[in-house]
């Protein structure tokens, strides 16, 4: 029987990532292209859209040509991407204005007035408490401060149903329930948008794409689409989801007590439960078969380390990630007294404060760029205990968790966080989006059992961790310590804000 696959594809923050993935649930070949934000003014990050559809067609071309395969042979194409950044289409279906990111912070005075003007409305409603996370200030920005922009607004999209939208020849706009919750416009228990809210924006219903299963088939690769691509024209493409469900299903972590930490732009933490938690403190999501997965987050991990990348590790050729990690190993635990503040933009949980700001703390002339590096690696880890502490106080834990994204495959990484958690933590062998896409392409088309107990079949777990006993003591005097100084920086962090305001 002529072999058969799957492509899987996702629109990440600093990268697409994309594989090819065979009925087995193999990898076959594997691709990946980065491409940067843009920092227009101070805590401002925006993307071009046009550089997420460059990067599929780069990496669908490279991963055709490395597995050598023929196009027609894939059996379906799923593409999963980051969350909330909204992508405005005019009646042409050309872009509009940059796609505003979830760290953007321009938003806090829009945040500001619709609290006031609908109290606990939203989390009632849509299950999300109002913050420049969200699409729905992000929309309200620039409805104030782009008039012409909005005026011209004929299609609301998002990052990964816009590469979707190219691929297939721009049909009528779609999107899935998982991606609309991160709106705020979108009710994910009635399943349907949230009239009152559109009506504040003056969003017309034709603006708004079309719900749809995450497994459903709403389109194929149009000939222009195989032109860009290399793909097979007619190729069915599903609606696919955001990057946190994906990983989720990649990870197999598909039931109550299961839980991921992710290691990729956000440190995302999530926890499958049967119903959402509707606290400001926490973030609500629908998952599959009626699941949901709350969960929290501190706003930097691997974009902190990028960071650092290009602040201090800028000149160093090829592999430099690898040279930074081995750096960082030569050092040992608690970076001998240096912490990192991961707030480079502000924080998620536990502080829910736009304004903190990130620091080394506790800088001393013994303190060289190899403790600089691994004292970055410690903060995320400790930023990420400090969310998931948040969490427990709320009633959520998880019995089996997993580490995900792609700051999983450094192996110091791994230990460091597994031994500041303090408790054992799983790596699957794939642990990204790009892979729990293809999942769902091969569960649409047949190739894969179409109920998740039976796709997670394929997972499989690539180590283990548990904590060294006497690094976690070190770590969590170290963390009580970081707590302070992260109490210590938010009054600073107001005074700084009002000067760079100014």
């Amino acid at each position: 029987m002529t072999a058969q696959y799957v492509l899987g594809s996702d629109i990440g923050s600093g990268s697409c990532k994309t594989l090819l993935v065979n009925e087995t649930g193999t990898v076959v070949a594997r691709s990946s292209h980065a491409y940067a934000p843009h920092y227009p003014q101070p805590g401002w990050v925006e993307y071009d859209p046009q550089d997420w559809y460059t990067a599929f067609c780069a990496n669908a071309r490279a991963a055709l040509s490395e597995a050598a395969i023929d196009p027609a042979s894939i059996r379906a194409v799923c593409i999963t991407g980051i969350t909330h950044n909204p992508v405005l289409l005019d009646k042409t279906n050309t872009v509009l204005r940059p796609s505003i990111h979830f760290n953007d912070q321009r938003s806090l005075p829009q945040c500001n007035a619709l609290k006031e003007r609908w109290g606990d409305e939203v989390l009632r409603r849509a299950t999300n408490d109002i913050g420049p996370l969200w699409t729905y200030p992000q929309l309200a920005w620039i409805k104030d401060n782009e008039p012409d922009v909005w005026s011209r607004l004929a299609t609301l999209l998002f990052p990964k149903d816009y590469v979707r939208h190219r691929l297939t020849g721009n049909p009528p706009a779609v999107t899935d329930p998982i991606e609309a919750s991160g709106t705020l416009l979108f009710d994910p228990t009635a399943l349907e948008w949230i009239v009152p809210f559109l009506e504040d924006l003056g969003l017309k219903p034709d603006v708004l794409p079309t719900i749809q299963d995450p497994f459903a088939i709403v389109g194929e690769v149009s000939a222009q689409g195989a032109r860009d691509t290399g793909l097979a024209a007619g190729t069915p493409v599903l609606t696919g989801t955001t990057d946190t469900a994906a990983e989720n299903l990649a990870a197999g972590v598909i039931a109550p007590g299961q839980g991921t930490l992710k290691l990729a732009s956000v440190g995302r933490i999530v926890f499958i439960a049967e119903h959402p938690a509707r606290h400001p403190h926490l973030l609500n999501y629908p998952y599959f078969e009626n699941l949901w997965y709350p969960g929290t987050a501190s706003q930097f991990a691997a974009s902190a380390y990028r960071w650092l990348h290009e602040s201090l590790w800028a000149d160093v050729p090829a592999n430099s990630y690898v040279a930074m990690d081995m750096a960082a190993e030569q050092v040992q635990v608690g970076s001998d007294g240096l912490l990192f503040l991961p707030h480079l933009m502000g924080q998620f949980a536990p502080y829910w404060n736009p304004k903190l700001k990130g620091a080394f703390v506790g800088v001393g002339l013994q303190h060289d760029l190899r403790h600089f590096t691994r004292a970055v690696l410690e903060g995320v880890a400790f930023g990420i205990r400090d969310a998931f502490k948040q969490a427990n106080r709320l009633g959520f834990d998880a019995a089996e968790l997993y580490l995900i994204g792609n700051g999983a495959r450094s192996l110091l990484w791994r230990q460091i966080m597994t031994d500041v958690m303090g408790r054992p933590i799983r790596v699957p062998r794939e642990c990204d989006a790009a892979y729990g896409a293809a999942l769902m392409a091969g569960m649409s088309a047949g190739l894969f059992p179409q109920q998740l107990g039976g796709v997670a079949k394929l997972i499989q777990i690539e180590e283990t961790c548990t904590p060294d006993a006497h690094h976690q003591q070190l770590y969590d005097e170290l963390f009580s310590i970081y707590r302070d100084a992260c109490h210590m920086m938010e009054s600073i962090s107001e005074q700084l804000h009002r000067f760079t305001s100014e």
